[in-house]
């Protein structure tokens, strides 16, 4: 309902001929700045895929990027090994669609490897872990690099991938970090946000809408708290109201404009909705 608005036209019409929207990398919660990841993270939001020109220009960059054919205009940072980040960040954004790129699938299967040895006893093992980055990706030259886990790129990169009893073990290690995950949401997960009017809970619902990418029934039940805690806050049958201060250009509005409340409370209860009937079993 929402492809044919202002926010989606804005976002076509900026679209450059490669497919891409200029600079690739920022997961900021705003679009100030549009960039790749914010376009296709906003363009999913408003409900087009990849059947949508739009996307399939964008998907057509991605794979000239993963297979070098183009390289990202963004500044390289020096301080990590920009070459595999990278290569994660458009292995990641290329796999939200299906008929996937090779090389994007080659990443993924490694920290598949990775992150299910890493989980191979009662609890996460950071050495491990460390060691099969390392193993997998690893540069003399960035040894002493330490990677992050609770990275959303490979939190996303994996949701698919992973064996069910290694799914739910990182479920839980998401919800039980003192930090989030990485970019999204950088408080502890398993508390829930104490005011459902607010951006710091479309923040929180953006990390579980990533938990909830995880397939299995048994991850979907970890995640029943929330549930009661959305049902909770519903408004009247399937409606729910977060509030005009939650308006950050980038989650909400989807609609072209809050000034009829009915439009905000019809936006809330889209989202909301979509990411119940997610979890929900």
């Amino acid at each position: 309902m929402y492809k044919n608005g202002i926010w989606a036209t804005q976002l076509i019409n900026s679209q450059l001929d490669d497919g891409s929207w200029g600079i690739f990398h920022s997961m900021g919660h705003d679009l100030k700045t549009i960039t790749t990841e914010k376009a296709l993270r906003r363009l999913e939001f408003l409900g087009f895929t990849e059947e949508d020109e739009v996307i399939k220009k964008a998907i057509h960059y991605l794979d000239k990027c993963l297979n070098n054919e183009l390289t990202i205009p963004d500044r390289v940072e020096k301080r990590i090994n920009w070459n595999n980040f990278s290569k994660l960040m458009l292995s990641t954004w290329r796999l939200r669609y299906s008929n996937p790129n090779p090389a994007a699938l080659t990443i993924a299967f490694k920290y598949k490897e990775i992150i299910e040895k890493s989980f191979f006893g009662p609890s996460f093992n950071e050495s491990i872990f460390q060691k099969e980055y390392f193993k997998h990706f690893g540069n003399e030259k960035y040894k002493n690099e330490k990677i992050n886990l609770r990275n959303f790129y490979r939190v996303m990169i994996v949701s698919k991938v992973l064996d069910e009893d290694t799914s739910i073990k990182f479920v839980n290690y998401l919800l039980n970090s003192d930090h989030g995950i990485y970019y999204l949401y950088d408080r502890k997960i398993n508390l829930l946000p104490l005011n459902f009017k607010s951006k710091e809970a479309s923040r929180y619902l953006s990390a579980i809408e990533l938990l909830s990418d995880f397939p299995y029934q048994s991850c979907h039940r970890i995640l029943e708290f929330v549930v009661k805690w959305l049902e909770d806050q519903k408004i009247a049958l399937n409606q729910f109201d977060m509030g005009p201060t939650v308006s950050d250009g980038f989650f909400f509005p989807l609609s072209d404009s809050w000034r009829k409340e009915e439009d905000r409370i019809r936006d809330c209860s889209y989202r909301i909705n979509k990411l119940l009937q997610k979890i929900k079993y």
